[in-house]
């Protein structure tokens, strides 16, 4: 479905975790996490490289081009995860993450955002099939070049051809109107943390 795109594969890794590093070092859901810059600086390299070795994985990490440009994570309903030996593998590297971050804190917060991540996927869940769209990024030297558009044309084509909608969520209403933009309308906002912390779940219906 996505031929025009590079899968992305180990040698990427590096790359792609710099990449969404520096695209949501100011997303609200990290700011919340990891409220000092200088820890998301240190946090989200090692985060990402494990998000995208996880969905790379899985056959679901995709790039613009070798020169990583643009990356995205969309999965159909249904389709093969990662494995659990993979979990395991990620957990142990995310082992790094201890004496970089208050780690009670960290716990802490987590905790108070739980009940409302629950909410937030039971309510994907209710599309009982769909196009997951899990994160879509253009590093911030290429953006205004189209590849979000390109990107985005590609994964949208995918959910009119299979009938099915596709659905993503954002914590950053900026990004709420950009998706807009794509045609998806917002499903459901759920605040996560009092003034702190929404979700937007958004849904793009198929043609």
């Amino acid at each position: 479905m996505y031929e025009n795109f590079v899968r992305i594969e180990k040698k990427h890794y590096d790359a792609a975790a710099a990449l969404l590093a520096e695209a949501f070092m100011d997303n609200p859901l990290f700011c919340y996490l990891f409220p000092d810059e200088k820890t998301r600086e240190k946090v989200l390299p090692l985060i990402f490289r494990s998000t995208v070795e996880v969905f790379s994985t899985a056959g679901d990490a995709y790039a613009t081009s070798e020169s990583m440009e643009g990356i995205f994570f969309a999965r159909r309903t249904g389709e093969k995860g990662p494995g659990i030996f993979t979990f395991l593998r990620i957990a142990v590297k995310s082992l790094k993450l201890i004496g970089r971050v208050p780690l009670i804190k960290t716990i802490r917060r987590g905790k108070r955002i739980a009940r409302s991540t629950s909410e937030m996927y039971r309510y994907i869940s209710s599309f009982k099939d769909y196009l997951w769209l899990d994160m879509i990024a253009v590093g911030k030297k290429y953006r205004g070049q189209k590849f979000m558009s390109r990107m985005m044309r590609q994964i949208l084509a995918g959910a009119d051809n299979n009938h099915i909608p596709c659905v993503l969520e954002t914590e950053s209403p900026v990004n709420v109107e950009i998706y807009r933009h794509f045609g998806f309308k917002l499903g459901k906002e759920i605040a996560a943390v009092d003034g702190g912390l929404t979700y937007y779940v958004m849904v793009y219906e198929t043609k």
